[in-house]
């Protein structure tokens, strides 16, 4: 039987007569004319008919489950007529279809195309344009997302647990409750996206733009942001236990009673940071640039400063119990700006008034 290759998607400049004999074409599981002349291209490459592509052993890597009369199987599941398919209406109702493990690699859908609640566990879909699309509550564990175009794709409450988004375009995406866990999102682009409560778990964002992103009472403990872009995100009550944050930029960035308990923010920049109440306890700081910073009734007890900058920050009932500073950690007393060595030379005594309980570490 002959097999012809095309793509999901339909053109709708086609004359009467072309359209009718695209469908019988369909129903016969051969397409009598050239699917290059469709309106869409790119769209979901899939066998009509004839021998399918070579299955590959499912006990080596990198196997994927051939894509193999989706039309057809989409059209049965979904008692859809024909005509649909040259109207392009399939591609806007995959809500809870299975699509596991499926080749979808540089698909392209329309916007708001429905794949809420689908399973797409371990699909490919590298390269793919997904703007808009709706995925709220699918399942995208270890789904392979690389390079995909997803700006304002709904994935509220989307299973992405060991997800590879590298270098994916998230721009405004809805991620609210999604879970995250051991995602890989390095370099992902998450400019203004809403993250608020989502599950990021030993997630890898490095060097990801999160600037204006929501994470309000996200969970990020153990999360590697390792030069990753935060400034002006929201992260109030986010828990960031542990949390990799090094050379990260977190300016303007709200932090209100978050918890940094032991978070390494070592060449961090948290310049005019809001950091209220935040707890960081035993956070690694060294290094850090912490000028103009709101660390009014923050936590900082047994945290390391060496070499901090906290020039002008605000310290109004910080606690600094078991805090170490060094020569080179810098600070504003009153109106005057002094380095660790001036304030230490000042005696154990004022530096307890000033900072209580706070200790000076040699070289």
């Amino acid at each position: 039987m002959l097999r012809v290759t095309g793509h999901i998607g339909v053109s709708t400049n086609f004359s009467e007569n072309s359209k009718a004999a695209q469908a019988t074409s369909l129903k016969q599981g051969i397409s009598s004319t050239s699917l290059k002349s469709l309106n869409n291209p790119g769209l979901l490459k899939v066998y009509f008919a004839g021998k399918s592509p070579p299955e590959k052993d499912k006990s080596k890597p990198g196997w994927r489950k051939p894509t193999k009369n989706l039309i057809d199987e989409i059209l049965r599941t979904r008692k859809m007529k024909t005509q649909d398919v040259l109207e392009n209406k399939i591609l806007y109702d995959l809500k809870g279809y299975d699509l596991s493990e499926r080749d979808l690699n540089n698909i392209k859908l329309p916007p708001k195309a429905n794949l809420e609640k689908a399973d797409l566990r371990g699909a490919h879909l590298e390269n793919a344009d997904l703007p808009g699309v709706l995925l709220t509550e699918a399942d995208l564990t270890e789904a392979y997302l690389i390079e995909a175009n997803l700006p304002g794709a709904r994935l509220i409450k989307a299973n992405l647990t060991g997800a590879h988004l590298e270098n994916a375009r998230l721009t405004k995406a809805h991620l609210i409750k999604a879970d995250l866990t051991e995602a890989y999102l390095e370099n992902a682009r998450l400019t203004e996206a809403r993250l608020e409560k989502a599950n990021l778990t030993e997630a890898h964002l490095e060097n990801a733009r999160l600037i204006k992103a929501h994470l309000e009472k996200a969970n990020l403990t153990e999360a590697h942001l390792e030069n990753a872009h935060l400034e002006n995100a929201r992260l109030e009550k986010a828990n960031l236990t542990e949390a990799h944050l090094e050379n990260a930029r977190l300016i303007k960035a709200h932090l209100e009673k978050a918890n940094l308990r032991g978070a390494h923010l070592e060449n961090a920049r948290l310049i005019e940071a809001h950091l209220i109440k935040a707890d960081l306890r035993g956070a690694h700081l060294e290094n850090a640039h912490l000028e103009k910073a709101d660390l009014r009734g923050a936590h900082l007890e047994n945290a390391r400063l060496e070499n901090a900058d906290l020039t002008n920050a605000h310290l109004t009932g910080v606690n600094l119990d078991g805090a170490k500073y060094d020569a080179k950690t810098k600070f504003t007393v009153g109106t005057r700006d002094m380095t660790g060595e001036q304030l230490h030379k000042l005696g154990e005594y004022v530096v307890n008034e000033l900072f209580p309980g706070m200790v000076y570490v040699q070289d």
